[in-house]
């Protein structure tokens, strides 16, 4: 029975169905939770229309599968049995965690959102669920760079290698190794190497200058901006600058003649490019040569060539320093500088939110 308000009656009125007035707040599980009724108003429907709200309702299943794309609420009224539906989706349940150095960061790249991580130091990355459209990009340690010697100044130590690899899956756990100078980055799973790029070894990008007039290293070509994206990150990679100096200085008493060898550095190559060929003035003079652009290090004049202080660069080269001998053998007693150390790898990771 049912009191009707406008008559001031009490009528018996038939249920006809039962409604779900209000829809719940959650409606996206995570696998293995159970419904949520909160915010849901459902209603008894009478044949006149009238709608009374009711929580007599069983839920079924209590919990939700990958499977489960409904709930089920039955209401027993009257006699009577009914049901009504609530769609629900259920996901994986999800979690990505480092145990090593790094830091997260929300991006958004063309209208999508990403979680980043950025990581730089080795550890191990724990995947809970699977995570599809991740990419991923990583590159080697610079190389150092070399001392000065005999024939000049050191080559300016290589950029690293970089490698990107996108529309992955991840899920499990993973080992990660962040190269230090000269190494490799590598992402391993069950000792399986899935993803790896290696530090600066012959022909590499952005690599080092020329020291004296030799020739600097051939870069590969590849651009060093992770993802390809120059809004958000700098240039990775830069090859440090070659040393240069003075050496193999001769002074001869006896004909009054001075003989004398010096060179320019070459600079360092920077974004996949080559590095610079260095060269011998007609005149001494002894300079510090650029590396690549953002980390190279500085080749050296007559002086040790600097660290890079950028991600996969190479440090410069070490200088000579030729000083004079008035006495037998009449050569010059050099002086050979230490190249720069190189700069440690890094690892990305973007993980769609």
């Amino acid at each position: 029975m049912i009191y009707n308000s406008s008559t001031g009656s009490t009528d018996i009125l038939v249920w006809q169905s039962v409604e779900i007035t209000t829809p719940p707040t959650k409606t996206t599980y995570n696998l293995g939770e159970a419904f949520d009724p909160a915010g849901m108003v459902v209603s008894l429907v009478f044949a006149d229309g009238t709608r009374i709200a009711t929580n007599a309702y069983t839920v079924s299943p209590a919990t939700l599968t990958l499977e489960t794309t409904a709930v089920t609420l039955t209401v027993s009224f009257g006699g009577g049995t009914k049901t009504v539906t609530q769609a629900v989706t259920v996901q994986e349940k999800k979690s990505m965690s480092y145990s090593g150095a790094h830091i997260t960061k929300e991006i958004t790249v063309n209208g999508v959102t990403y979680t980043q991580y950025t990581i730089t130091g080795s550890g191990t990355l724990t995947v809970e669920g699977t995570y599809e459209n991740v990419a991923v990009w990583l590159c080697g340690g610079g190389a150092n760079g070399a001392k000065g010697g005999s024939s000049g100044g050191g080559l300016g130590g290589g950029g690293a290698f970089c490698a990107q690899y996108d529309s992955q899956s991840l899920s499990g756990t993973y080992a990660i190794a962040v190269a230090s100078a000269g190494g490799n980055s590598t992402i391993t799973r069950s000792s399986e190497t899935v993803f790896s790029a290696n530090g600066a070894s012959g022909a590499n990008g952005g690599t080092g200058g020329g020291g004296t007039s030799s020739n600097g290293g051939t870069g590969d070509g590849v651009t060093k901006y992770p993802f390809g994206d120059s809004t958000i990150f700098q240039c990775h990679c830069a090859g440090g600058g070659g040393g240069s100096g003075e050496y193999n200085i001769r002074y001869d008493p006896d004909e009054y003649t001075t003989y004398s060898n010096c060179a320019y550095a070459g600079n360092g190559g920077s974004n996949g490019a080559a590095g610079g060929k260095g060269w011998s003035p007609t005149v001494y003079q002894s300079r510090n040569a650029p590396g690549g652009s953002v980390g190279g290090g500085t080749g050296g004049g007559k002086s040790a060539g600097s660290a890079a202080t950028f991600y996969g660069s190479g440090g410069g080269g070490g200088g000579t320093d030729g000083q004079d001998n008035y006495s037998y053998p009449y050569y010059g007693k050099n002086t050979y500088y230490n190249g720069g150390a190189g700069y440690q790898g890094v690892v990305y990771i973007r993980v769609p939110a």
